[in-house]
């Protein structure tokens, strides 16, 4: 007899949690019925185990309306849940005040060179493809040290945390919007250092993006 089984290491997405509602439906349900067939006795118990059943499918309807409705923006995935956030957050403290201080902060913290050659990577590439972030370019790079995987994965992180870099679906680095006026700010100060540094900056996109409006 097959069994189904729910292995939470394998939700990844938010939008999953949907199919694992319907799926529990399912499950309760079809027990709830499984068991009519089984007992008999005392009398009542048969169809308040059928009732049961039915009230449990609107229940979980309404269920799924409150998810799709109020936690719609919940939902979606990392990068775009937490451009939300990020923009939500702004609104509610103000969206100047906040982009001055956070200028201030970023401006005057001492990088490592792993997280410079994370962002002039990103930064460079990004103007050099798409500088009307129509896309977004992506990248991770594999190390045969564990000590160079570290040294990435925990630049990167920090670059996460300060909203200047997110993962994409295929968990490669990206910049986020804020992460990317960061870069139009501070790029002067970035080191040469860079992946692939035989692709300079294209300094006529880069003129069109300095350009452009904050």
């Amino acid at each position: 007899m097959n069994e189904n089984n729910i292995e939470p290491h394998k939700i990844t997405k938010p939008i999953q949690l949907m199919a694992v509602w319907f799926l529990t439906l399912l499950l309760i349900d079809s027990q709830l019925l499984a068991a009519t067939t089984f007992i008999k006795e005392p009398t009542w118990i048969t169809p308040l185990l059928v009732i049961s059943a039915i009230i449990l499918i609107p229940i979980f309807l309404v269920g799924i309306f409150i998810i799709q409705t109020v936690f719609r923006k919940e939902l979606q995935d990392d990068y775009y849940y937490s451009q939300w956030l990020q923009g939500n957050k702004g609104q509610q403290s103000g969206a100047s005040n906040l982009s001055a201080t956070v200028s201030v902060v970023l401006s005057s913290k001492q990088r490592s060179l792993m997280e410079y050659m994370i962002l002039n990577t990103l930064w460079t590439k990004q103007v050099n493809k798409w500088p009307d972030l129509s896309r977004f370019f992506t990248f991770r790079m594999n190390f045969v040290a564990p000590s160079e995987t570290k040294a990435f994965i925990d630049a990167g992180d920090i670059l996460i945390k300060e909203g200047l870099v997110a993962l994409s679906e295929k968990d490669q680095y990206m910049l986020t919007i804020s992460g990317f006026d960061y870069c139009k700010k501070h790029h002067k100060e970035f080191p040469k250092e860079q992946w692939w540094p035989e692709e300079q900056i294209n300094k006529d996109n880069l003129k069109k993006v300095l350009e452009q409006s904050p």
